[in-house]
């Protein structure tokens, strides 16, 4: 993919055509072969799982303490159902 820049010296307007694969020290033909292209897409999609398993076991243990409360509050109102009832 070539950029072209306007550029100013010593009063006289030019122009300059940039290869960007040669501005990052790299080229972009590497992406024209399919088995590239394949690769490409099986790493993004890697990527994107590895990270969505990360967030999901992220927000588990940010709840883990959630589940004992609620387990608790039940066992509570249970143990206060029972003496309600023993006492009628």
């Amino acid at each position: 993919m070539r950029v072209i820049c306007p550029i100013k010296t010593l009063g006289h307007h030019a122009v300059a055509v940039y290869d960007v694969g040669q501005l990052f020290g790299y080229s972009m033909r590497w992406l024209n072969s399919l088995s590239a292209r394949l690769f490409a897409l099986g790493a993004a999609l890697l990527l994107l799982a590895l990270t969505s398993i990360g967030v999901t076991l992220w927000i588990t243990h940010q709840l883990d303490g959630g589940a004992a409360a609620v387990n608790e509050a039940g066992r509570l109102r249970m143990q206060a159902w029972r003496l309600t009832s023993m006492w009628q």
